[in-house]
């Protein structure tokens, strides 16, 4: 037997952004990995262009609000 159900689901993903950042050398300092991180960190940065995305599930945390749907 094979039927439909909903269930809300809580998952941890992980995404991998190609972004284009405005980047100020004289507030942030050279764009180095440690500058970037954290400047994105401390959110001093916002992207001027996402241009590409990959989001992949690494975890299922939990599932509950399981329903069966009626047809």
């Amino acid at each position: 037997m094979t039927r439909t159900i909903t269930a809300t689901v809580e998952s941890r993903k992980i995404v991998n952004d190609q972004v284009v950042i405005d980047w100020d050398d004289d507030k942030y300092g050279e764009p180095t990995e440690e500058n970037v991180l954290k400047a994105l960190k401390d959110l001093q940065v916002d992207f001027a262009d996402v241009i590409d995305t990959d989001d992949s599930i690494e975890e299922y945390l939990s599932v509950s609000n399981i329903e069966e749907d009626e047809d």
